[in-house]
């Protein structure tokens, strides 16, 4: 594979090497930059290589470094064990009064409608794409899972809402091609 190919970056492991990848790719920034910034500039990143990053931080009460992934999943664990995880906080996204009803009349919850057309249509959308804009918007606020809390943290509301919206009405183009 040649030099700078996008499989051979997916391949990149630990935080430290993610980071430098992260930095060739953007010259302007340092290393001393918030790796949040870093990750909300840097399009390409794996999950895995996402949550490298992550655990990279000090648990924010201690101080101490997380000891990171667990049984495949994204789990806090203090090395410390005197930190509880936080809870997943909701994200604030603006989607339109049609998909809004569309949404509210499905069957499922929107917390996992919106986890599962991320987890499925989320790679299709890239971070920088935009929608047209919407001038009447209605406000949701859905959970996400752990690992898409992570991988959308440093997304601003506009960019992570486009996405989510591009998101469903790919799922909806689905299910009406089915």
């Amino acid at each position: 594979m040649p030099r700078g190919h996008a499989g051979l970056e997916s391949q990149v492991r630990g935080a430290s090497a993610v980071k430098k990848l992260i930095l060739k790719k953007m010259p302007g920034y340092t290393p001393q930059s918030d790796r949040w910034d870093l990750l909300r500039q840097a399009e390409g990143l794996t999950p895995t290589q996402i949550i490298e990053l992550e655990w990279e931080g000090a648990c924010i009460e201690c101080g101490a470094i997380p000891e990171g992934i667990r049984k495949g999943a994204v789990e806090f664990r203090c090395p410390m064990q005197k930190c509880v995880p936080r809870p997943v906080a909701a994200r604030l996204v603006y989607v339109t009064p049609e998909l809004f009803h569309v949404v509210r009349t499905a069957t499922e919850d929107i917390n996992t409608l919106i986890q599962r057309v991320l987890g499925q249509f989320g790679a299709t959308f890239p971070k920088s794409a935009r929608l047209p804009s919407r001038p009447v918007q209605v406000p949701v606020y859905p959970r996400l899972t752990r690992l898409q809390e992570l991988f959308y943290r440093g997304w601003t509301p506009l960019e992570f809402s486009d996405h989510v919206e591009h998101c469903l009405l790919e799922s909806l183009a689905e299910v009406t091609r089915n």
